[in-house]
């Protein structure tokens, strides 16, 4: 992973003018991890701003310029205040507002579950009709899926500017305040509201949920409570084997575990009323 002071001297000093104050240092950071550079700055007013960049050119670039079309038009409250969006130097440089507070915790009991329910269905409720952005029709990003071939895409049509990536890593909790906040949008698209909860069902199980609870915790978000059964249905069929097949040709860290969940949520699923 590069290091602030690896970056252009005139794209750190574009960074600085662009920020609130002189950058006094720059501390590495885990979080960022599909980004080339990962820091957190240290400001002279005495703030602090999170910093991500990747090379222009990167497999991922796409991913830094779809998030950088995208939280500028956010409504603030669940998502930090983007500070810049630089392109030069061969870089993509996106500044947000440093917000304080641990990683949620998805385990059985824990007592962030409840504020992660209002948090999806605010969200939800509160991208819908998605802002003006020109992030894709979900439908339109996974056409060439295989594991589309056997079923009907357009359960995913609709006008939600979903996250896509609510894993614990990007959802942070202060639990001072109570405050829930959901960083990196990289993966944003549009389509159906009850998609991001759905997703999260897959994480719950992966965290020691069985997949009554982890169901029983998304309908507590409306769209997920008001969406169809065949769609449920269809998507948990979907993430199974998508998840299978990306734990074998691509594996990471959480693969492995996510592809368990999908195959326990979709037996689940298959085996309702039987």
């Amino acid at each position: 992973m590069a290091l602030w002071e690896d970056l252009p001297a005139a794209l750190r000093a574009t960074a600085e003018e662009a920020g609130s104050a002189p950058i006094l240092r720059a501390t590495p950071t885990s979080a960022g991890t599909m980004s080339a550079l990962s820091v957190v700055l240290d400001l002279g007013d005495g703030t602090r701003a999170f910093c991500k960049g990747t090379p222009a050119d990167a497999p991922n670039a796409w991913m830094h310029r779809n998030e950088a079309n995208i939280t500028p038009v956010l409504p603030y409250g669940f998502a930090p205040r983007p500070l810049w969006n630089i392109d030069e130097d061969g870089w993509l440089l996106t500044g947000f507002e440093f917000v304080t507070g641990e990683h949620v915790d998805l385990t059985p009991g824990s007592p962030d579950l409840s504020g992660l329910a209002d948090l999806v269905a605010t969200v939800g409720k509160r991208l819908t009709p998605a802002p003006h952005t020109t992030a894709a029709p979900l439908s339109e990003r996974w056409a060439s899926m295989p594991e589309w071939g056997r079923h009907p895409i357009d359960i995913l049509a609709g006008s939600t500017l979903l996250h896509m990536d609510m894993n614990a890593n990007n959802i942070i909790v202060n639990r001072d305040t109570d405050r829930f906040w959901l960083v990196d949008w990289a993966w944003s698209a549009t389509g159906a509201a009850w998609i991001d909860p759905a997703l999260i069902v897959i994480r719950l199980i992966n965290a020691g949920h069985d997949p009554v609870e982890a169901e029983q915790w998304a309908k507590a978000v409306p769209a997920f409570h008001n969406a169809p059964d065949a769609f449920l249905d269809i998507f948990a069929d979907v993430m199974s084997t998508l998840w299978t097949r990306l734990a074998v040709r691509r594996p990471t860290p959480h693969s492995a575990g996510l592809a368990r969940a999908a195959q326990v949520w979709f037996a689940h699923r298959s085996n309702r009323g039987r």
